[in-house]
């Protein structure tokens, strides 16, 4: 139950249906006595009247059979590339090698002053019985490759099993006419008609191959369409070895048809194949912009949230700390030194509420009222330290710059991210050593890439990636003061500009950050 749904759960029914009414159709017309032959003769005789009926409809369906060996080919690979696919890959190769023996066969039966229905015969029996050991490995490959967990020992396989693909193709051609003789020396031998049932087993094989162990893995509409081909190749086969007794006959003239068809339908199969891989693209990039609108929107009540959050609690922290310091100052002397010392906690905590507070605030405030422009990072980085004059000064700090480009980004932004590294860089300095700090950037791929780098304390490993998490502190407010949120800040500035932003840090050398600022920012 679960095979025949698997087998007819993706592909057309409709193709399903063409495929078998061609392939039986002929046999109820040539039995029923309807004969197309007239019409074709005259049309044939008007345009090369110096060939016999039938070869224009043979060297047509030839070329025609050809021509979708290597277009399906081609897509199969570039299909391979896009999704990966291992059938795509393995099939693709397969045909390479089946074209390149049709191609050979029709320039040697090019010469119709030579050309035999045995010949015929014989060339399409060598064709189909490759193309039918072709198939076959190309299945069982897939189905190492499925099987086989280890992706590394099997990556490479369908280059492998392609290259002994095209390696047995020209080495069919360049010993086609000994395989010519060995199949006149074995009809001698065995019955012709027993050898022209080689392709037909062979064909059989891969159906059952296919039926037992693909056929409910394979969401491939190009395999699906190899497997339906496998019947008309089958009827067209019958035709030409059993039923046609002359060259061009109606016969002959069904199985080239039926042949040129069954390549027909794995064309159709990889056009099909494309048709779902854009539908499947699409569908992910409509998800995908549900849930970056779902993200916004989420975002944007987060943000409106902590604002609003934020800004009503200052109030009742700002009557706390009056509270506190009017009772400090009104009623020091009825207090005792423990009821003081409370005081003093109530109001510290209170302070220290408030500027986290304000930093919220702040960050919330971040790319609310950004405008893109050219930006000088030369003067900017000359701006900010005037700026930090007081730190720098007080430290004894060296900044060092030169050459920075102008970009494109939000000004006041840039600013804020750039003023929190440099004050991290100085504050977080090696006691008695000056800090020195030294900013560069270099034009990546769509992207400038900063670094700015400092001879400070350090960063442990371990903390690389904590840092940039809003109110994360690594030290306690004893040691360095600070509310936390300074690197969040730059994350979130990085993050507006569709950049990156990461540490390296050794605690002999100092911390480097880098940051990325794209060239086109999207409005």
């Amino acid at each position: 139950m679960n095979t025949t749904k698997s087998l007819f759960h993706q592909i057309p029914k409709s193709l399903i249906t063409v495929t078998i009414l061609i392939s039986v159709l002929p046999f109820l017309l040539h039995y029923s006595e309807i004969s197309l032959s007239g019409e074709l003769m005259d049309l044939e005789q008007g345009i090369f009247p110096v060939t016999p009926f039938g070869f224009l409809s043979f060297v047509l369906l030839e070329w025609t059979s050809i021509l979708l060996i290597f277009i399906t080919c081609g897509l199969a690979y570039i299909h391979h590339h896009y999704s990966n696919s291992k059938g795509s890959a393995i099939i693709g190769l397969a045909f390479i090698s089946i074209g390149m023996i049709k191609f050979s066969q029709v320039l040697l039966l090019a010469n119709t002053e030579y050309l035999s229905l045995s010949d015929l015969k014989n060339h399409d029996l060598i064709s189909t019985s490759f193309e039918g050991c072709l198939m076959l490995t190309a299945l069982i490959s897939l189905i190492i490759k499925n099987q086989n967990r280890d992706e590394k020992k099997t990556q490479n396989l369908h280059y492998y099993v392609g290259g002994i693909f095209i390696f047995l193709g020209i080495l069919i051609i360049g010993t086609s006419d000994y395989i010519n003789q060995f199949i006149i020396w074995s009809s001698t031998t065995i019955s012709f008609a027993l050898i022209s049932f080689f392709p037909i087993m062979m064909y059989s094989i891969v159906f059952g191959v296919f039926l037992i162990r693909l056929s409910n893995h394979s969401n491939s509409y190009l395999l699906q369409s190899i497997f339906w081909s496998i019947l008309p190749i089958g009827v067209g086969q019958c035709h030409l070895f059993i039923g046609s007794h002359q060259l061009f006959d109606s016969h002959f003239n069904i199985s080239q048809f039926l042949f040129t068809f069954s390549f027909l339908l794995p064309f159709i199969g990889i056009i099909l194949d494309y048709i779902s891989m854009f539908k499947e693209e699409k569908r992910k990039t409509t998800e995908l912009m549900i849930i970056e609108q779902d993200l916004k929107s989420k975002n944007h009540e987060l943000e409106q949230f902590a604002y609003t959050t934020s800004h009503d609690l200052q109030e009742p922290l700002r009557s706390i700390i009056s509270l506190s310091e009017l009772l400090d100052s009104s009623y020091k002397a009825k207090i005792d030194h423990n009821g003081q010392q409370m005081l003093g906690y109530i109001n510290s905590s209170a302070t220290r509420m408030k500027n986290l507070i304000r930093a919220l605030l702040d960050y919330s405030k971040i790319g609310k009222n950004r405008s893109l422009s050219n930006i000088d990072c030369n003067q900017l980085i000359t701006d900010i330290s005037q700026d930090l004059r007081f730190s720098i000064t007080e430290s004894n700090t060296q900044i060092r710059f030169e050459n920075l480009p102008i970009i494109r980004g939000y000004e006041i932004e840039l600013r804020l991210l750039i003023q929190n590294l440099l004050t991290n860089a100085i504050k977080f300095r090696k006691p008695n050593i000056d800090p020195v700090i030294t900013i560069s950037a270099i034009h990546m791929v769509g992207e400038w890439m900063f670094a700015i780098q400092d001879n400070g304390i350090g960063i442990n490993d371990k903390y690389l990636e904590q840092i940039f998490i809003i109110f994360s502190r690594l030290h306690s407010k004893s040691e360095y003061e600070g509310s936390g949120i300074g690197l969040a800040h730059c994350q979130k500035i990085v993050d507006l500009h569709h950049g990156s932003i990461w540490v390296e840090s050794d605690r002999d050398i100092g911390s480097t950050f880098y940051f990325t600022i794209k060239d086109d920012i999207p409005e």
